[in-house]
């Protein structure tokens, strides 16, 4: 029911303040409760969480739709996340992690946000990368930063930084947790990582590699485990050192190496 403005009452001045810190206190908590939830549905993922619980494949009565196993999944356990109205810019940094990180299909990442494969795919061409997006995730906002008026030294791009970072990270490469770890700033690391690994590095009008490589799932060094969950390890192509490598797009949903 609608209140007006005649019809307030002013608190007392510890009343309000009572107020505002437990409102505070609660949205810190929403924010996160979000990035827990997500984290543990990844791990969810990773560790076939459908399966160990006997989900199966059916037909929804509803729309004659077949659903796999993930899709009950999710459908019987993460309806919730219709009601979390997710930021566009915040859902589409996810669905991408989700992936070219995880290694979900467009369909289970559907699943997951309980949206639609169009949808789906339109977040995964959104640009979170170049200088006119404004990013904003999960208790974070980052605007984009404007062109300096006088002339200046031109700062390194994210691309040329993470060459940068791996030339100089060796043979062991980098996840892209760290390297948000190294570039607190960057809202979207996994989205720098898969952007830059899909391009090609150019000699004389000819294609001689890739700007940087994404070692295999199935090499031993080609999966690192963060909090327990796997991310794949970039390296500079000076790096590869005869180790196996793979093209852009979604990891398979193998088996993880275990850690060295």
């Amino acid at each position: 029911m609608a209140i007006s403005h005649d019809e307030r009452t002013t608190l007392t001045e510890a009343e309000a303040r009572r107020i505002t810190a437990e409102a505070r206190h609660a949205l810190d908590n929403a924010v996160e409760w979000a990035n827990e939830a997500f984290d543990l549905i990844r791990e969810a993922y990773a560790g076939n969480a459908d399966e160990a619980l006997g989900c199966k494949p059916e037909v929804d009565p509803v729309t004659g739709v077949r659903l796999t196993s993930w899709d009950v999944y999710c459908r019987d356990n993460f309806g919730a996340v219709r009601g979390l109205r997710i930021p566009l810019l915040t859902r589409a940094a996810l669905v991408q992690e989700f992936v070219h990180e995880v290694g979900m299909s467009t369909r289970e990442a559907a699943a997951v946000f309980r949206v639609g494969h169009k949808t789906v795919r339109e977040d995964l061409a959104r640009d979170l990368v170049g200088p006119s997006a404004a990013l904003t995730v999960v208790g974070e906002v980052v605007a984009s930063t404007p062109a300096p008026l006088a002339a200046a030294p031109k700062p390194l791009t994210k691309p040329q930084q993470l060459e940068v970072d791996l030339l100089a990270a060796g043979p062991k490469g980098l996840t892209s947790v760290q390297v948000g770890r190294l570039h607190k700033d960057w809202t979207a690391p996994w989205a720098v990582a898969s952007e830059v690994h899909a391009q090609h590095r150019v000699a004389d009008g000819v294609r001689v590699g890739r700007r940087i490589e994404r070692l295999s799932v199935l090499e031993p060094t080609g999966t690192r485990l963060h909090s327990g969950k796997p991310y794949a390890v970039y390296v500079h192509p000076e790096h590869v050192a005869g180790r196996q490598v793979e093209g852009p797009g979604r990891r398979s949903r193998a088996a993880v190496p275990a850690p060295q």
